[in-house]
């Protein structure tokens, strides 16, 4: 539950309007459902039992939330006006966090959109907003790796998934610049920690000298960085589609290549809204 707690919004820290945020419910019980998701099952006509078919989060999860002066003094106009312009109906997600002890170490992902304005006597007091996320978790401090090696041999580098998925993986995002090929490849990686598959490639054919690449893994997406030397050729056609992933805990990876690489793994972290 946040109770009239401060906030920053795409980088703007809302003390700087004298204003938090909290829940419209001031119960100070409050039941929420942090992780709704929908489970599939199969069964045939005679089996007395459901067989496991996987788990989905078909909806982004949505929260109202109510901006307001602790004084309770009146919102003006001019002030109204920018907190809509800041806070409504922006060109995409930005990052949430919320300046409360058990929340401080944690970020969102959100939208707002406009509900309502809170009168008193003609006067507004607070604007009512829903707040649509990206992801049933919140993000922890991302784990991030750097590597620079000349392609003569296999760099081990061990990488920690500290995200609260234990049954799946979490894609993380690479980045690399190519100086030369290898074997005629721009890169190469393998998940010796991935038990289910320690031999499968994360693979790219060779690219152009210098050509700097940005593979998300996640959102299977591949792009190339603004100052890369090449903006031609399509990126996908050069990639064998072995999306690399990471098991909870230790990760140990084995990279080939004739350049220098990043990888950050983004960490999931289940405590709610």
């Amino acid at each position: 539950m946040l109770n009239a707690t401060t906030y920053t919004y795409d980088g703007r820290f809302s003390g700087e309007f004298g204003l938090v945020i909290a829940q419209l419910d001031a119960e100070n019980i409050q039941e929420t459902m942090p992780f709704q998701s929908t489970i599939h099952a199969i069964k045939t006509p005679k089996s007395r039992r459901f067989s496991f078919a996987g788990i989905e989060q078909e909806d982004m999860p949505q929260f109202q939330f109510r901006i307001f002066s602790p004084q309770d003094e009146p919102l003006s106009n001019i002030v109204q006006r920018e907190l809509l312009t800041w806070l409504v109906s922006r060109n995409g997600f930005r990052k949430l966090q919320f300046h409360q002890p058990e929340y401080n170490d944690y970020e969102y992902n959100c939208i707002f959109s406009e509900v309502g304005k809170q009168y008193v006597n003609g006067f507004c007091h607070g604007i009512i907003l829903t707040a649509t996320f990206d992801s049933q978790f919140a993000y922890g401090k991302p784990r991030k790796k750097n590597l620079s090696s000349d392609g003569s041999d296999w760099v081990e580098l061990k990488i920690i998934n500290d995200s609260d998925i234990i049954d799946d993986y979490v894609y993380p995002e690479v980045s690399f610049t190519q100086f030369a090929p290898i074997e005629d490849c721009a890169i190469i990686i393998k998940n010796t920690s991935d038990k289910a598959n320690p031999n499968r490639e994360f693979k790219f054919d060779a690219l152009l000298p210098n050509e700097r690449v940005i593979v998300d893994n996640e959102l299977k997406i591949i792009y190339r960085h603004k100052n890369s030397v090449s903006n031609s050729g399509n990126l996908l056609s050069k990639f064998n589609l072995n999306w690399l992933r990471l098991v909870k805990g230790v990760n140990i990876l084995k990279v080939k290549i004739n350049g220098e690489m990043q990888i950050v793994c983004q960490t999931y972290i289940k405590i709610g809204f």
